[in-house]
């Protein structure tokens, strides 16, 4: 697997909860990292059950960190 030509080992979905993998096989258009990546290789031997999406992407927005939150609380950022 590359990305802008340079050899990935392994990809990491940290911050990227399971129930949005389980979506994105259910059929729901989310976009999340490397959405295509993960999909070919979910698929890779049972292309009948790849999912079929409508319309545009929706942005996959992960809650906010704990730095965020804690900056937002305090009052020291605008949310």
């Amino acid at each position: 697997v590359y990305d802008r030509n340079v050899l990935l080992t392994y990809l990491h979905y940290i911050g990227v909860p399971a129930h949005a993998f389980t979506q994105l096989c259910a059929g729901v258009n989310l976009d999340i990292p490397y959405r295509d990546v993960f999909l070919h290789y979910r698929y890779l031997h049972e292309p009948e059950h790849y999912p079929v999406f409508r319309g545009e992407a929706r942005a996959y927005n992960p809650p906010p960190s704990f730095k965020t939150r804690l900056m937002l609380k305090l009052g020291l950022t605008k949310g």
